[in-house]
């Protein structure tokens, strides 16, 4: 079965595919197709139909690095994508396949076939909890990659302007045959609340496997979606939701930090920070052949920041590299963890003046991140300062995890956090201005070949 499913998700919208070829390669799903719900929910828990992962745009692009000439130029003739989003070109792509969008796409798709599936079936009293199983977890799969997409090739969300701004264009049906254009901004964060709230009646908080989701990632990823929004209200109340079920942090004090990787390689299983597990495929740009952490990065961290030993070593070219990522491997960690939620519930109570919990939650990690005799708790900051401290914090705590590029989004919005990010390059210099359209990727050319949808500006 898993074959034909195969055959048939490489064929989804939009990419590089005609009606005339999906119709040949559908009729061969005539022995081995879905058909019960236990095939379905097996959809959902196979990974080489939905691995949990995300895209490399938003991390390339980011400030978190910087590449020297030589280490750019030695980048492979194939990571042509990594190489100009590097310095946010006019062309990022030069007609490749781009697998942010595929990806995605690709997964939404199977998402969709496990819905329509299910929708079909009239399931026993036996089958209904696999049921809602599979069917909140294709919602959930669904409206996690849409809400990738909109973290690239959308907009950042302002509420005076998403009724008219474009947004993704939103498949919701398995047919690729049906035409689907862009959609506006408010329509696709409505679709992405819409899923995630019809599947937080059907997850269970079961996480045991973590590449699977559960109701504590649905609400986690609630939280991360009104946060982009500016609807701190709504972040905070799901960032409580999320650690009234899971809120445990991991004592960096009992991490090995004389190892290749200091975390566990066992999809989350060992983490009690890890709510959800995803990740980035290794990046070129991030070899430690070629990588150079950002100094402004480097200098948000105190010296006895233990995060420092942990995340950052030495590179091949006596550079430092990032070596920290929960997956315990190359691959860098995109996921839901508590930490990440906790930082959310912080930077809400900040905005909100509520000075002494933010202080709280940020104690409460801190002890865990220095050395227990080290650690100096924070007191009596000003609202300002301790915003800008969990601002902060979040760069330390979440780096390279792809959330960077996101952050700036939202914050270039106030001028008290815009930033200017700057490249060097082959004697050129490179500038992205907060809310420069290049915050926006280009829609894949090929895409915009085939669907003829309207393009971003750039």
């Amino acid at each position: 079965m898993k074959t034909n499913i195969i055959k048939y998700i490489i064929l989804s919208v939009f990419f590089t595919s005609c009606g005339k070829e999906f119709l040949e390669i559908k009729s061969d799903l005539s022995i081995g197709s879905p058909n019960k719900v236990s095939d379905y929910l097996a959809m959902m828990q196979a990974t080489s139909l939905i691995a949990n992962s995300t895209g490399t745009l938003a991390i390339a692009g980011a400030d978190e690095y910087y590449l020297e000439d030589a280490t750019w130029q030695s980048l492979p003739i194939g990571s042509v994508i990594e190489r100009n989003a590097y310095f946010w070109a006019d062309d990022v792509y030069e007609n490749k396949e781009v697998g942010d969008w595929n990806n995605a796409y690709n997964k939404i798709q199977v998402a969709n076939m496990v819905l329509d599936g299910l929708d079909r079936l009239k399931p026993s009293s036996e089958e209904l909890e696999n049921w809602n199983n599979a069917s909140g977890s294709a919602l959930f799969f669904r409206a996690f990659n849409f809400f990738q997409l909109a973290q690239l090739f959308c907009k950042p969300y302002d509420e005076a302007s998403a009724k008219h701004d474009l947004g993704i264009p939103l498949r919701l049906s398995s047919d690729i045959t049906e035409p689907v254009k862009r959609s506006t901004l408010e329509s696709t964060y409505k679709q992405i609340i819409d899923d995630l709230r019809i599947a937080e009646e059907r997850l269970t908080t079961d996480n045991r496997v973590r590449i699977n989701p559960s109701k504590q990632a649905v609400f986690g990823l609630l939280a991360k979606v009104y946060l982009v929004m500016g609807d701190y209200r709504l972040s905070g109340e799901y960032a409580e939701r999320t650690l009234s079920i899971q809120e445990d942090l991991l004592d960096f004090n009992t991490l090995q930090t004389n190892v290749t990787y200091p975390f566990k390689n066992d999809y989350g299983v060992g983490n009690p920070e890890i709510i959800f597990h995803c990740y980035v495929p290794a990046l070129g740009v991030l070899s430690r052949t070629r990588m150079y952490l950002d100094p402004e990065l480097l200098d948000l961290y105190h010296e006895d920041d233990l995060r420092l030993k942990v995340y950052y070593s030495i590179g091949s070219i006596n550079n430092i590299i990032f070596r920290g990522s929960l997956t315990g491997g190359l691959s860098i960690f995109s996921g839901i963890s508590t930490s990440e939620i906790k930082l959310i519930q912080a930077e809400v109570f900040a905005r909100n003046n509520e000075i002494e919990r933010a202080t709280k939650i940020m104690n409460e990690l801190g002890i865990l991140r220095f050395p227990t005799s080290e650690y100096i708790p924070l007191v009596g900051l000003a609202k300002d300062e301790l915003l800008k401290y969990i601002l902060d914090e979040r760069r330390r705590e979440l780096a390279f995890r792809g959330l960077r590029w996101s952050d700036l989004r939202r914050l270039n919005k106030d001028p008290l956090y815009a930033k200017s990010i700057v490249r060097t390059l082959n004697g050129r210099v490179y500038t992205l201005l907060p809310n420069d359209k290049k915050y926006v990727w280009q829609i894949p050319d090929k895409v915009l070949e085939i669907s003829k949808i309207v393009p971003n500006e750039r």
